[in-house]
C-alpha cells in the first residue's frame, strides 16, 4: 500500500507573489501591513531610527522608548515570523500552516494575542488573509473575528489599537468582521490574568474555533524565574480554551534562548496536560524551526528571518 501525504490547505503553487518571491526564495510583507506599519512610524517620528543600519536587541517592555524601538527595529522581524508561519513557502511548518487556514477559513473565531505588542500577531494574520482573499487563493466565506489581546505596554496597546481600527474597512472588503478589546496583561500576576482568563472566557463562550497565539515571549520566560511565575497563567489560559477545535500557536526567533524554553515548554506541556489529544505525537513533534529571507519594506535589502515554532491542540478526551 503506498501512503500518500496528506494535502496541503494553502498549497505551496497557489502562494501569491505578492507574499513570496519564488525565484529569489523571499518572503514579502503584505502592502496593507507596511502601510499600518509605515503610518505609525511616521506618526511618532521613528522612521530615521528604522532607517538606521544599527542592530537593536530590544524585546519590547513597559516604557515607551522601548515599545518604540521595537516597533522601529524589530517589529517587522515578529511579522515576517508570524507570516512565514502561515504560508510557510519552504512547508517546514505545514501543522501549523494548516491550523491557521482551517481555523480562519470562515463562520465565528476567537483568537487570543498575547503578548499582543504592537500588533505584529493579529496584523500579520488579518493582514494575510486580506491578501489571499483579495487574490481569490481563499474563498471570501463570512469570517466574525474576536480577538482578545494582552499587553504589559500602554504604547504598545495603542499602537495595536489604531492598526487594527485602520485594517478593519479593508477586511470588510474580504468579508472579516472584526470584534477586538486588548487589555492590560502582566503573565506573572495572578490576579491580572485571572481578569484576562474571566474576559476570555466571556468573550469565546460559545465559539467552538479558537485560537491562542503567543509570539516573542522568550526573552521573558527564557528566566528561571519568570517561567516559574507565569506557568499558571499559561495553564488556566489552557484550561478554559480547551475544545474541539481549539489549538496554540506558539513562535518564538531562533536563537538559543527560544530553543531552550520551547523545550521546557513542550515538555511541560505534555507533564501537565497529559489528556490533550496529541495525535501520537511526542513532545519533540511539537516544535519545529525554519528560516528565510525576507525583503525589508524601506530599504533594499533583505534580512534573515529565523522561527521557532510550537502548535499542538486543546481538544480534550471524552474519557476526561
Amino acid at each position: 500500500m503506498i501512503l500518500r501525504e496528506k494535502k496541503r490547505f494553502l498549497p505551496l503553487n497557489q502562494i501569491p507573489d505578492s507574499l513570496w518571491d519564488v525565484k529569489e526564495e523571499t518572503l514579502k510583507l503584505p502592502g496593507e501591513l507596511i502601510s499600518s506599519w509605515v503610518q505609525l512610524l511616521d506618526s511618532e517620528n521613528l522612521r530615521e531610527m528604522a532607517l538606521n543600519d544599527s542592530v537593536s536587541n530590544s524585546t519590547g517592555g513597559q516604557d515607551k522608548c522601548e515599545t518604540d524601538t521595537h516597533l522601529a527595529n524589530k517589529y517587522t522581524g515578529s511579522c515576517a515570523r508570524t507570516i512565514l508561519s502561515i504560508i510557510d513557502p519552504l512547508d517546514k511548518a505545514k501543522l501549523a500552516s494548516d491550523t491557521y487556514i482551517s481555523i480562519f477559513s470562515g463562520g465565528d473565531v476567537f483568537l487570543l494575542d498575547i503578548p499582543a505588542g504592537a500588533g505584529s500577531g493579529s496584523v500579520s494574520i488579518l493582514s494575510t488573509l486580506y491578501e489571499l482573499r483579495s487574490k481569490n487563493i481563499l474563498p471570501r466565506y463570512p469570517l466574525n473575528l474576536k480577538i482578545l489581546a494582552g499587553e504589559i505596554s500602554p504604547s504598545a496597546r495603542d499602537y495595536f489599537s489604531r492598526q487594527i481600527e485602520g485594517l478593519k474597512p479593508l477586511l470588510e472588503t474580504q468579508a472579516i468582521i472584526v470584534d477586538y478589546e486588548i487589555k492590560d496583561w502582566d503573565a506573572v500576576n495572578l490576579q491580572n490574568n485571572l481578569d484576562l482568563v474571566f474576559k476570555m472566557y466571556e468573550k469565546g463562550k460559545g465559539i467552538p474555533c479558537k485560537l491562542i497565539l503567543i509570539t516573542n515571549f522568550s526573552g521573558f520566560l527564557g528566566s528561571e524565574q519568570n517561567w516559574d511565575s507565569a506557568k499558571n497563567s499559561f495553564e488556566s489560559i489552557f484550561h478554559v480554551n480547551k475544545d474541539d477545535n481549539s489549538h496554540v500557536i506558539w513562535i518564538e526567533p531562533q536563537i538559543s534562548k527560544a530553543r531552550k524554553i520551547v523545550g521546557k515548554i513542550a515538555k511541560w506541556f505534555f507533564t501537565k496536560f497529559p489528556f490533550f489529544i496529541q495525535d501520537n505525537k511526542s513532545e519533540d513533534d511539537l516544535h519545529c524551526e525554519t528560516e528565510i529571507n525576507c525583503s525589508h519594506p524601506l530599504k533594499d535589502v533583505k534580512f534573515k528571518t529565523r522561527m521557532k515554532i510550537m502548535c499542538f491542540r486543546l481538544t480534550q478526551r471524552n474519557d476526561q
